[in-house]
């Protein structure tokens, strides 16, 4: 069951450009006051952590059951309680069904609509409405499917609307063959999140922004293991790191965009080898999906859970799956299993990148997977030649909900990188531990100092390019304006910058 106290789900959805018509407002903050929303399963409140189900496998000749039972144990292995079928696939083996059943995974389960209803005639609403009913005669006999959805995305564009005859179709098939099964009419609903699906540098502070009560989609990219790469390119085509045959698989801007930042952190990609490509990548993946499932943690009960683009591949390219097509595990896969265990040490920054001996915090945050947890604690930076930056003891106790136990501060070295270590052990005897690194900016050095005034309404991405400000030399001003606090008449003097 789903359970809210706030005006939230199929009423809370009125289309973007329905407002207008329908003489309201979109509110600015769907959570003000107590507004609360959460997952509960057979009584127990639990937070949301999984991934999507894209198609498995492409053919039907590869289709294996064991494939499928792999699938859903791995997720289990990753601490993932629940995967989501994408709307854009198909239903799977009776085998992953059967599995997620007897290893307790959740799933949320989109019917196999994507983005537009393009054929709106009665003949394929009949059509669809046959389909829908074998669905879920399917799924019904399984106790591991909690929640169906309409589809993929079919609130995002203006040509759909709640009205349209097939929500209403999928509503009365479900009311008629699955009463007691809760009925979403899209993954996401309003005001839900989809996206974003790139690692940049300013990662972190994206998420510390976010303001959604679920996400269903948000991901970063890595390549897949290079054992998968050896098995599908001959030697020739793979030494040629990034050339025609590699850049025909990097089609996805996301794709692009981690090469970039893999290139600014670790030098130019041809520099390197294969073998470091998929590293490198997978570094950044790695980095990116811990910090999602930590961050959305934090944010527990504002925010009830997330779900990951994707959890599986089945092509072999840069992609968002934390398993590659063979199911090997990614960087990121290890990642996500030790930020979505059932008690995590974190930490709470806003940027990779740091400006050489800036002043950086960081907040030590515990969370617990609605358990009553207490810890003791110990954060600790180093630089790269392990020199210790700085050091702090936390401790603190949850029950459930996540807490800040304290902040570590320290001074960045002159260059390099910086390594952050947290170690704990919980009041059972447990052990937490948590690793991240970050990179030194190259130092600008001037003559004379540049004044640089810096406005804005206080943008997340302003954590990252002000260390790129401060490395290049500059001082700077950095006011808040909006509409309703401008500056004020006479208060800058731009002959000063």
């Amino acid at each position: 069951s789903y359970e809210n106290n706030g005006p939230y789900g199929q009423e809370y959805y009125k289309g973007y450009d329905a407002l207008a018509e329908a003489g309201e407002d979109w509110p600015e903050k769907p959570r003000e006051g107590d507004y609360r929303y959460g997952h509960f399963i057979n009584g127990r409140e639990l937070f949301i952590m999984g991934g999507s189900v894209v198609p498995p496998v492409l053919f039907w000749s590869d289709w294996e059951p064991d494939y499928f039972r792999r699938l859903v144990t791995m997720a289990r292995r990753a601490n993932q309680n629940t995967l989501r079928i994408w709307g854009g696939g198909y239903v799977c083996d009776d085998a992953f069904f059967e599995t997620a059943d007897l290893l307790g995974v959740m799933i949320q389960h989109d019917f196999p609509n994507f983005a537009v209803f393009a054929d709106r005639s009665y003949t394929f609403n009949q059509k669809k409405e046959t389909e829908f009913r074998l669905i879920l005669r399917q799924l019904m006999a399984h106790p591991s499917l909690v929640v169906m959805n309409g589809g993929n995305e079919l609130l995002q564009l203006t040509g759909n609307r709640p009205l349209n005859p097939l929500f209403q179709t999928m509503a009365r098939v479900v009311r008629q063959e699955a009463p007691n099964q809760f009925f979403h009419l899209s993954c996401p609903v309003n005001p839900e999140v989809h996206g974003p699906w790139s690692f940049n540098l300013d990662h972190a502070a994206r998420y510390n922004s976010f303001k959604t009560i679920f996400n269903s989609e948000c991901g970063t990219m890595a390549l897949p293991s290079l054992k998968s790469w050896r098995r599908a390119l001959s030697p020739a085509p793979l030494a040629d790191l990034f050339g025609p045959v590699w850049l025909h698989r990097l089609k996805d801007r996301g794709a692009l965009e981690t090469v970039v930042h893999m290139s600014a952190l670790f030098g130019p990609p041809r520099a390197g080898t294969p073998g470091q490509a998929v590293r490198r990548s997978q570094l950044l993946q790695a980095w990116g999906y811990q910090y999602i499932a930590e961050e959305f943690r934090r944010q527990k009960p504002a925010t009830s859970g997330f779900i990951t683009w994707e959890y599986n591949e089945p092509w072999l390219d840069m992609n968002w799956g934390i398993l590659d097509h063979d199911l090997i595990p990614k960087a990121s896969f290890w990642s996500m299993r030790r930020a979505c265990a059932p008690a995590v040490l974190s930490a709470r920054f806003g940027s990779y990148v740091v400006a050489p001996q800036a002043p950086c915090r960081l907040e030590i945050w515990l969370s617990a997977d609605g358990l009553p947890v207490s810890v003791r604690a110990t954060a600790r930076a180093f630089d790269q030649a392990g020199a210790l930056l700085g050091e702090v003891a936390v401790s603190g106790e949850t029950d459930g909900v996540s807490v800040c136990l304290g902040e570590l501060t320290f001074a960045a070295p002159l260059a390099g990188a910086i390594f952050v270590r947290l170690e704990g052990q919980t009041g059972e005897g447990g052990k937490l531990r948590n690793d991240y690194q970050f990179c030194v900016l190259p130092q600008v050095r001037r003559e004379q100092p540049v004044r640089v005034l810096f406005l804005s309404g206080g943008c997340y991405e302003s954590a990252v390019s002000h260390e790129y400000f401060k490395a290049a030399g500059f001082t700077l001003d950095d006011r808040r304006v909006s509409p309703v606090a401008p500056l004020a008449a006479g208060s800058v003097d731009l002959a000063a910058y």
